[in-house]
């Protein structure tokens, strides 16, 4: 059973910098768009894939919040330029989903497809984000398992809820070509990614207790 599914553009810009990272046997995935203000995006985002892919098995028990940290630190190591990133981080936590993200991605609860929300919404101004000067604003939540609908995580290359509106006219039977023609459809941008989940109806994993907040980094938050 798979808990995610992403789509990205058929043919995507020779400067794309929208990277989509999953691992079905954790649970686990992230969307990550390279900062086009900055020097080199593309780096970014991938620089922001190769933490991920060093945590292996870890991925599942460190917090969310410290993976986005480890990623910061990663790109505000980089010396010769700056390197920025947004991104969202998802796991499967029990009975529903936890939640992590930097900058403007947005997340939409499509639990009920006919009464489509975001979750988080995705915010430009002030932009935070990822290997900028100083702690990147950290927002997270937990979501639902939904019985019938489903969450959707966008990056700012479309607009989420006429897309969770658009995917959920058809439902399970839409394949995969349909998926994406729908993001092509609703995009704003031609660099655009997003993840559906539950993809499919997965089996429960051990639940892990997370509290809808915000943080700030290093402004006297609390760790689980």
């Amino acid at each position: 059973m798979l808990h995610f599914k992403d789509f990205l553009p058929a043919a995507p810009p020779p400067d794309a910098a929208d990277r989509v990272f999953i691992r079905h046997d954790q649970g686990f995935a992230a969307v990550i768009d390279g900062v086009s203000g900055c020097s080199y995006p593309k780096l970014a985002a991938d620089m922001c894939v190769e933490v991920l892919e060093s945590l292996g098995s870890e991925i599942r028990d460190i917090p969310l919040e410290a993976i986005l940290e480890r990623m910061h630190e990663r790109l505000r190591s980089f010396s010769t330029a700056r390197l920025m990133a947004v991104a969202a981080l998802v796991r499967a936590d029990g009975d529903g989903y936890e939640v992590a993200t930097v900058g403007n991605l947005a997340l939409v609860d499509a639990s009920n497809p006919k009464r489509a929300r975001l979750a988080i919404e995705s915010t430009t101004q002030p932009l935070s984000a990822l290997g900028q000067d100083g702690a990147p604003r950290i927002v997270t939540c937990t979501l639902p398992m939904p019985k019938d609908g489903f969450h959707v995580l966008a990056t700012d290359g479309l607009h989420p809820q006429r897309l969770a509106r658009a995917v959920a006219q058809h439902g399970e039977s839409a394949t995969n070509a349909d998926w994406r023609a729908l993001g092509e459809r609703v995009c704003t941008d031609s660099d655009w990614s997003f993840l559906v989940f539950p993809f499919e109806r997965p089996s429960a994993l051990p639940a892990r207790p997370l509290a809808l907040r915000s943080l700030r980094r290093g402004a006297g938050r609390s760790r689980p």
